[in-house]
């Protein structure tokens, strides 16, 4: 009720404050009422500061009256201050030194609107006194951003609009009376001036979530002020909102104070929890953060507004920075470091968000830290066809290749082989370097300070020109000349980058503007070798040479896949798409033009030649026919790869279009993998494995089990059973994400505890990793080795584990004292259970089960008898009654899940595995 009245009588001040065109202040609100509207929610409080701003033009438009149109002038009229304010909303922009300004100084009364200082001056009255500056002035402002008007002093006007202008100079006492009009010339920036610093931009939207939405992290340090949330579940239901005292104590209903100040919250939430267990019957607790503490900073440097600010315990350097309203443009973002205690704690490079989306390198900020942002470091510039041309702040060695991996790459028009560095050298003369970003050489170039990285249009096609792309040492656009032939380029190795492909390269030749190309396949080394080889075709005017090499396959792709499209486009209805594809045991499989007299030797040298897996002797062309244009046949043909490459005419036939050579690999040729064993055997390792091999086998290869192994308890783990794991574990905390948000709408004590519960319960999920345990029974195996029934076949990544003999048996669950026995031969389960002060009155009796220590899980029958036989390293799980506790229901499954997770890490632990 008290917030609503204030809320009320807040809000008619707010109106009596805008309509009075003669308050000029906003009364300053009381800290009280600062508070008691950071707790209005968020619409309300949003809704109170528009009605706020809404009554700032009428203010704003007295203040202008008197300062535009001068104090007692006759004939004011309203429209014209109207049109001031629409000006004035069109143009946001701020002066800047070095601008050009454009300014109307007329007689009000011979101005009835702005409109009037567009059209031609009016036929003057003689009775009126024309002012010394009447007219209209260019005038460019100085370095200091002053303008300079004849008979009056040097007026400062950088930082303002136009309108903001026009005001200041309506208030020298020279200009009083007049109307002024100030327009700022906007004159398109090119080249160097054209660039921006990046990054800056992002302090311009100070929007920033509030910190309820994110999630405290497990490493967080509490402090005094800090609340914690406390909801009890089991035989008590609770929740409590403590807040740590100053003296760094947290004090616990019913369990007294407790040291809280300076422990991780992870820390603190286990030991919440662990005293609740122990210390109260049937009890447990969920602990989370509430309200976190205020913690001040400093704020210093090259700053918007650098002082001390009050921000979260959980804040960043980030969040320090937004609220100094961020870093001036010549600041540091590279650069920021973190001060503690007097010495450098961390140094933060804005540019991992910016560019690559990680927060993780962000600082979180403690009491008493200092934010220090340093002027910005070298730059150098990106223009042309690139994403974000800008001034990038580099880094103490920065390449080409990271320079243009800022600026986000070329655009569609950019050709990235067709770049340029402007560097400016010590003697003040400009230097420019050719750059090819597709190489790694010039990609690894130092960029020096003050260089500009320029990217170039893709060149038009040129009638007197060719094109050489690829594996080549300068490509780009040549001169072509009559009878020019393949040697002209390719005069010897040396202007071919390393490791080439000499036995396969391509002419691609436009059959006309834009209505399709022919394809030449040619060996460089057959021209290397003999210029008067048949394979030195004569070029022509716009043909474009591809040359390929092995040290990069992707390279090789980019070249061929857009020559594949553009083959493929350009068939019709009577005309297939002229390509070939080979895969298997090559060095370079895909699909590839098929030139006329293309045979199976060229398609496969193409495909980079066999590779060492290959099998030569047989392969296979799967190859389509169109019969009576109806219908496709698929047929197959068995070739000879080796007699072809050997030149063996009969094997090495034509292809035709859309043909699929496949070639074989060795059997047996790839790796199987292998398989771990380790503990007791008496040679531990890792083994490589064959097909189909069985388990007793590689444990054989190990030497056999040592006399201190228990194969009873061998633990045997798979990857792909991990993998499994891991999606029921996905599935689950899903499952368990969606039971807390559909009881997140209830406030009943019932949902409110499912909530708590489903949370736990979905974070433990989280940390728990797979295992992927097979239980296997590893001495029935030994005894029967190759027996299919009882012997397994390994797989790669397998992982055994054979411990050594266990002395204990373990007790988990609803039991007063949880805890491990010595084994004892002659006790049964009822006798471990008594030991462990029996079992809770929430203890479900007719589930108790028994966790083998080689991980097979048994019921324990009390009307049979079953289940009473012990042995060393069993685990006795008592689960609890879900059904005694009804928020919990849909829960019971999954809390079974967790107890089988929970008692395995244990059983696993007791006999010494992890």
């Amino acid at each position: 009720m008290r917030l609503s009245c204030w809320f009320i009588s807040f809000f008619v001040l707010l109106i009596l404050v805008g309509s009075d065109p003669v308050v000029a202040q906003v009364p300053q609100l009381t800290p009280e009422q600062q508070r008691m509207l950071n707790m209005l929610p968020a619409g309300q409080r949003e809704e109170l500061l528009r009605q706020y701003r809404a009554a700032q033009p009428q203010r704003q438009s007295s203040d202008r009256r008197g300062e535009i149109m001068g104090e007692g002038t006759p004939d004011i009229r309203l429209d014209v201050l109207q049109d001031l304010e629409e000006a004035e909303a069109k143009d946001p922009e701020t002066i800047q030194p070095g601008d050009t300004l454009v300014i109307d100084i007329r007689d009000p009364r011979e101005v009835r609107s702005l409109e009037d200082l567009d059209r031609p001056r009016p036929t003057r009255d003689p009775s009126i006194e024309r002012h010394l500056l009447d007219g209209t002035h260019a005038i460019q402002l100085d370095r200091m951003g002053q303008l300079s008007l004849p008979g009056l002093s040097d007026i400062p006007l950088a930082g303002l609009n136009a309108e903001q202008a026009a005001l200041r100079l309506s208030a020298e006492p020279a200009l009083a009376g007049q109307v002024i009009r100030v327009t700022r010339l906007t004159l398109t920036e090119t080249g160097r001036d054209a660039l921006k610093p990046f990054g800056y931009e992002i302090f311009r939207q100070t929007q920033r979530y509030p910190l309820s939405t994110t999630t405290v992290p497990g490493d967080y340090l509490v402090g005094p002020g800090d609340t914690v949330h406390v909801a009890l579940y089991g035989r008590e239901f609770a929740e409590h909102t403590l807040t740590v005292s100053r003296d760094g104590q947290l004090l616990i209903p019913t369990l007294g104070p407790m040291d809280a100040a300076g422990m991780r919250f992870s820390d603190l939430r286990s030991a919440i929890q662990s005293r609740f267990e122990q210390q109260t019957i049937g009890n447990r607790a969920a602990v989370s953060m509430g309200e976190l503490r205020a913690i001040e900073v400093i704020v210093l440097g090259d700053v918007t507004r650098p002082g001390a600010y009050q921000v979260n315990s959980l804040d960043t350097v980030l969040d320090a920075l937004y609220a100094a309203s961020g870093i001036s443009e010549i600041g540091s973002l590279r650069d920021i470091r973190v001060l503690r205690e007097g010495a450098v704690h961390g140094r933060y490079d804005l540019y991992d968000l910016l560019l690559k989306g990680n927060p993780r390198t962000d600082i979180r900020l403690q009491g008493g830290d200092v934010v220090f942002v340093g002027p910005s470091g070298p730059r150098a510039g990106v223009m042309g066809e690139v994403l974000r041309p800008a001034w990038y702040e580099l880094g103490e060695k920065t390449t080409v290749g990271e320079l243009f991996a800022f600026s986000g790459g070329e655009t569609v028009d950019g050709n990235r082989q067709r770049a340029q560095l402007r560097r400016n050298a010590s003697d003040g003369a400009s230097r420019v370097i050719d750059i090819d970003l597709g190489a790694a050489d010039d990609r690894a170039l130092t960029v020096r300070p003050g260089d500009v990285l320029v990217v170039n249009r893709v060149l038009a096609t040129l009638d007197n020109a060719l094109t050489v792309r690829g594996h080549i040492f300068d490509p780009g656009p040549r001169e072509w000349r009559e009878g020019m032939r393949l040697s002209d380029l390719l005069p010897d190795e040396s202007v071919l980058r390393q490791n080439p492909d000499l036995d396969y390269a391509l002419v691609v030749r436009p059959l006309s503007r834009g209505h399709g190309a022919a394809i030449r396949t040619f060996s460089p080394r057959e021209i290397l070798a003999d210029d008067a080889s048949p394979a030195n075709i004569v070029l022509r005017a716009r043909d474009e040479v591809l040359f390929f090499g092995f040290d990069d396959n992707i390279g090789r792709r980019a070249l061929i896949d857009p020559l594949v499209e553009r083959l493929r486009r350009q068939a019709g209805r009577n005309a297939y798409s002229t390509v070939a594809e080979i895969t298997g045991a090559v060095r370079a499989p895909g699909t590839y033009p098929l030139s006329p007299e293309m045979r199976l030797s060229d398609l496969i040298l193409a495909g980079g030649g066999l590779s060492e897996s290959a099998y030569s002797e047989d392969a296979e062309i799967t190859r389509y026919e169109i019969v009576e244009e109806s219908q496709r046949e698929i047929g197959h043909v068995t070739v000879d790869p080796g007699r072809a490459l050997a030149g063996d005419p009969e094997a090495d036939i034509l292809l035709r279009p859309h043909d699929r050579l496949i070639i074989k690999e060795l059997s047996l040729w790839r790796e199987r993998g292998a398989v771990t064993i380790r503990g007791e055997v008496r040679f531990p390792g890792t083994y490589p494995i064959r097909p189909d091999e069985s388990l007793s086998a590689v444990i054989e290869r190990a030497g056999g089990l040592t006399d201190a192994a228990y194969p009873t308890a061998a633990v045997f783990t798979r990857a792909t059973l991990r993998e499994k794991e891991r999606e029921q574990f996905e599935q689950m905390i899903r499952q368990l994400e969606s039971d807390a948000a559909a009881a997140g709408a209830q406030t009943d004590a019932a949902s409110v505890q499912a909530r708590s519960v489903s949370t736990s319960l979905a974070q433990q999920l989280r940390a728990t990793d797979p295992v992927g345990r097979l239980v296997i029974d590893l001495p029935t195996l030994l005894q029967n080795p190759g027996d299919l029934e009882d012997d397994v076949i390994v797989h790669a990544g397998d992982v055994l584990v054979v411990p050594s003999r266990p002395q204990e048996v373990t007790v988990f669950g609803e039991v007063y004292f949880p805890t491990s026995h010595i084994y004892d031969s002659d006790m049964g389960h009822n006798d471990y259970l008594e030991r462990s002060g029996g079992m809770t009155y929430r203890a479900d009796t007719k589930r108790v089960y028994i966790v083998r220590a080689n991980g097979a899980v048994e019921t324990v029958d009390r009307r049979r008898g079953r289940g009473d036989t012990i042995r060393p390293g069993d685990t006795i799980v008592v689960p609890i009654d879900a059904e005694r506790l009804p928020p919990m229901v849909r829960l019971t499954n999954i809390s079974q899940i967790l107890y089988q997770l929970g008692v395995a890490a244990a059983a696993w632990n007791t006999i010494g595995v992890f």
